[in-house]
């Protein structure tokens, strides 16, 4: 096997790892996104996602609260690890067209 055969194999092998480390941490994040609600003069925190098809609110809590900026976090995290998924899935489909892998 070549220098560079191997490398890249390596390299593959790796990124399918992330691959699968990145997919596992999505699926425990919450899915949707947080909005604020203003009523009568307050303002509430929603988590707002879809479950059986349906568009579905869930209350947080007053906005700014610590439930709200965490599921906020989360919800980032997920957005982000979508792109690095999307990102590694396009390098892999690379990878196997220039080399064969076994």
């Amino acid at each position: 096997m070549h220098t560079i055969e191997g490398i890249v194999k390596e390299e593959y092998e790796r990124q399918k790892r992330l691959l699968k480390e990145w997919t596992e941490q999505k699926l425990s994040l919450p899915k949707g996104s947080v909005s604020i609600k203003s009523i009568k003069e307050h303002r509430y925190a929603y988590l707002n996602e879809w479950k059986d098809g349906k568009a579905v609110s869930r209350y947080l809590g007053p906005e700014g609260c610590e439930t709200a900026i965490i599921f906020q976090e989360k919800i980032l995290k997920r957005k982000e690890l979508e792109k690095k998924i999307s990102n590694i899935k396009a390098l892999l489909l690379n990878i196997e067209k220039g080399i064969r892998v076994t």
